[in-house]
């Protein structure tokens, strides 16, 4: 395996661990978002406790989920130059699909506001 194959095998690995890792994080604040609620339904802890600590976390949720969006276009982009450029073929694409989004698509969230109002 030369230099050149060896570069598109990292960014390859390194694009796919990034997803991974991403995804490891959501699901990590899910599973902390569950605990927080399952603390606060005890009857000893008043029923507003938390609330901050509830929207910090819905926003460092709604960030990583921004984040993965802007990642999943860098695959995107990635496999399209690989393409252009002879590195990976179409039928690579037929397995592992794109991302299903869009440069027409909003990019966040606050680039959604007033779409559905």
């Amino acid at each position: 395996m030369d230099k050149f194959d060896r570069g598109v095998s990292e960014i390859r690995s390194s694009i796919r661990n990034a997803e991974a890792l991403s995804d490891e994080l959501l699901g990590t604040l899910a599973t902390l978002k569950l605990k927080m609620i399952s603390f606060r339904s005890h009857p000893d802890v008043e029923p507003h406790a938390g609330q901050k600590a509830f929207i910090r976390l819905q926003r460092a949720e709604q960030s990583l989920v921004d984040a993965a969006n802007d990642l999943f276009r860098t695959h995107d982009e990635l496999v399209n130059a690989a393409v252009r450029m002879d590195v990976e073929h179409p039928d690579y694409l037929e397995k592992t699909g794109a991302s299903g989004l869009s440069d027409d698509v909003p990019i966040s969230t606050k680039d959604m506001a007033g779409i559905y109002s």
